[in-house]
Parts: structure tokens; C-alpha cells; sequence
């Protein structure tokens, strides 16, 4: 699911970069910060990168509906989007595409199937939120990615419902399960 949900953010991010710059090729990739074949980062693909970082459940979404089987989980997605110039490529053009990126959420803050034509059906919608971080969260994030820092900016990714048919296992509850 997280990677239609995020595959479908680069498809339109995609667009939106062959717009503003007036390019053929796609510039936005889902990938790893760091790459694990050769140990260095997708920088030399001049690409933009978009990294889930972490998963967390949305804890302000309250439910009426008793059975909590029943109930969709709302998640809050923590996605990097970081703009690698590649070797031969400048800090200025990441700088801009940064940028560009930053402008497309600005932009389009929430995002739907009616926005977005390859949202997964069983999304209603995605509200992006840049995220705020300081100077050691920063370091802290880019140490645990194993990835030197490029420009980039974090977005809060909310409301993001999961529910595939009839989650509940059959029975009650250790029934089944060893005795």
C-alpha cells in the first residue's frame, strides 16, 4: 500500500517538475537515501529523491464504531523529499527544484483521487504538512538514513485510511494459537 500511496505522489510530482522545467525525463523517484549495492546515494542520479522515513498512528482521529476491527487505521507517513545535484549537477539547480517541490505541496496541500488519477482507491484523501525540525532532528534523521545531508524538506503525510475488507482473525482472541 505505502508504496502505490507514495508511487502515486511521484507520478505527480513527476508532472508537475516536466511543467515547471520544461523536461522530458522524471526526476522524482521513490528510493533508499542511501543505496545498498555500492554505498553511495542516489546523487549521482540528479534525481529527487522520496524516502519513507517512519510510520506512526494518527492519535487525534476518534472513532464511534465499537468494534475496533471494524475501524480503519489512520497513519501519519514521515516522507524526505531530497534533491541530489549529481556530480556534475549544481547546488543552485537543487536549490530550485527543492523549491518546486516545496511550491507543488504549497499548492496542493491535500491530495485526492481527484488531484491524484492513481491514488489507491481505498485512500480518501493525503494532507502534506511540511515538518518542522531542528538542527540535531535533521542530523539525527540523515545519521539514521545513512546519508549525507542534500537539500531537502520533510512532510507530515495525515490521514491515510487503511482498511482492507475483514481484518479480525477467526475466533476469539488466543483461540487457535498453541492450546
Amino acid at each position: 500500500m505505502f508504496d502505490n500511496i507514495l508511487n502515486a505522489v511521484c507520478n505527480a510530482l513527476n508532472q508537475y517538475m516536466r511543467n515547471r522545467f520544461s523536461i522530458t525525463k522524471d526526476k522524482v523517484k521513490l528510493s533508499n537515501v542511501m543505496r545498498s549495492d555500492d554505498n553511495k546515494g542516489v546523487g549521482d542520479s540528479e534525481k529527487i529523491s522520496v524516502t519513507l522515513v517512519s510510520v506512526s498512528q494518527e492519535q487525534n482521529v476518534r472513532h464511534k464504531t465499537p468494534n475496533l476491527a471494524d475501524m480503519p487505521i489512520n497513519l501519519t507517513l514521515l516522507v524526505l523529499f531530497a534533491v541530489y545535484s549529481g556530480d556534475d549537477g549544481s547546488y543552485e539547480q537543487s536549490l530550485k527544484e527543492l523549491s518546486a517541490v516545496m511550491s507543488f505541496f504549497q499548492g496542493n496541500p491535500v491530495l485526492t483521487s481527484q488531484n491524484i488519477p492513481d491514488l489507491p482507491a481505498d485512500i480518501e484523501r493525503l494532507v502534506f504538512r511540511l515538518e518542522t525540525q531542528t538542527i540535531q532532528e535533521q542530523q539525527n534523521m540523515w545519521a539514521m538514513l545513512g546519508g549525507k545531508h542534500v537539500p531537502s524538506a520533510t512532510y507530515r503525510v495525515n490521514l491515510v485510511p487503511i482498511m482492507e475488507g475483514n481484518n479480525s482473525i477467526s475466533g476469539r482472541v488466543g483461540s487457535g494459537f498453541g492450546g
